[in-house]
């Protein structure tokens, strides 16, 4: 399950260590397009390649981690082949664990470049973005799908109003980002279809409904509601009383078919409640429930109950002793119970996996 841990306010750049050995000067002659290339050599067997089995070959490297855009230091036959063989650039997922200067010079070469060929860009989860990197990913202008490890906020939002063509994004809050800031979002990306809303404290029921009811082309959306909740902060009540009610007002909109994913964490939700909810949601392919607190029916204590769809389940639950889980039609039933779970029943119809995972105080079943 995501975490916060995982997402992070922008980086200054200052705090990279300068131990590059390619400096920015070297890198700005390939940028103008104006290093000295072999024209003047004899020819080689290089220069004999077909460009199709050039760039065939150039796709077998990483952009950034094979330092591709170097390549066209070589010639300007590799460096056109480079700028019209946009497969080579189409989808860039950076994983920037250990990342120096001269790996950041070379993703912020990319981007000068050939960003306007870029549609997918990634960044694995827990990585630094710094500031002087995200403020080129405006120049992206054919973006389809954008993940970024960071926090949102205003600025963010407003930075990247130029990527009109985003189809599908993550938007992590924190406590920084508004209703007023997710409804701009929806304006600026009239084209998203798929959207993952995760860890969004400050936002309302009524703010999550206006996105949702803004996006015409949305078709699956990921909510993740308090993923990571600070509970020390003061903030935090307010998400917790927010979050059922996101939750409620979600499942009563117009929107509700396109929520795929529900996650709900420290949100204070009646058994009753959750039931219809979920019943709401008919496109619902995936439920995680954590640190919630729930209610009785009839002296039991449900953890959830479905009753139709192909819906898989994670849930942690600390805190009763008895559970009674009822699901029918459900594709894969993942259970994790932990401290001092005495009893747990399962009725179900047409379930193809079930994986269940008991923990006592001395024992595991």
């Amino acid at each position: 399950m995501d975490t916060t841990a995982s997402v992070n306010h922008l980086f200054d750049e200052e705090e990279l260590e300068d131990d590059s050995e390619l400096s920015e000067e070297y890198l700005s002659d390939f940028r103008d397009g104006s290093s000295d290339d072999s024209e003047s050599m004899e020819p080689c067997y290089f220069s004999r390649i077909p460009d199709e089995l050039t760039a065939r070959i150039f796709s077998c490297l990483h952009p950034v981690h094979d330092r591709l855009p170097l390549l066209g230091c070589v010639c300007s036959k590799w460096r056109k082949i480079l700028k019209e063989t946009s497969r080579l650039w189409r989808k860039i997922h950076i994983h920037s664990d250990g990342y120096k200067t001269y790996d950041y010079q070379v993703l912020a070469t990319i981007f000068r470049v050939y960003g306007s060929q870029i549609q997918q860009l990634t960044w694995q989860s827990g990585s630094r973005v710094y500031e002087s990197v995200f403020n080129l990913i405006p120049r992206l202008t054919s973006l389809t799908i954008l993940r970024l490890p960071i926090l949102w906020n205003h600025w963010v939002v407003e930075t990247l109003a130029p990527l009109s063509k985003l189809e599908e994004v993550q938007i992590n809050g924190g406590f920084e980002l508004t209703d007023r800031d997710l409804l701009t979002a929806a304006v600026n990306f009239q084209s998203l279809r798929r959207v993952t809303l995760n860890s969004c404290w400050s936002v309302t029921d009524r703010g999550v409904e206006s996105f949702l009811s803004s996006l015409p082309r949305l078709v699956d959306c990921k909510l993740k509601i308090n993923v990571g909740l600070p509970l020390a902060d003061v903030r935090s009540d307010h998400a917790m009383l927010q979050g059922s009610m996101i939750a409620r007002t979600v499942a009563e909109s117009t929107r509700a078919e396109s929520i795929t994913m529900l996650s709900l964490n420290f949100v204070p939700i009646e058994m009753e409640e959750l039931w219809g909810v979920v019943n709401s949601l008919t496109r619902l392919r995936k439920l995680c429930i954590s640190n919630c607190e729930v209610g009785q029916h009839h002296g039991t204590n449900y953890a959830w109950g479905v009753i139709s769809g192909n819906v898989r389940f994670v849930t942690n639950m600390p805190f009763y002793s008895e559970y009674l889980v009822a699901c029918f039609s459900v594709s894969k039933l993942r259970m994790v119970a932990l401290n001092l779970i005495h009893l747990v029943d399962i009725i179900g119809i047409n379930i193809v996996k079930i994986r269940l995972m008991l923990f006592t105080e001395d024992s595991r079943v």
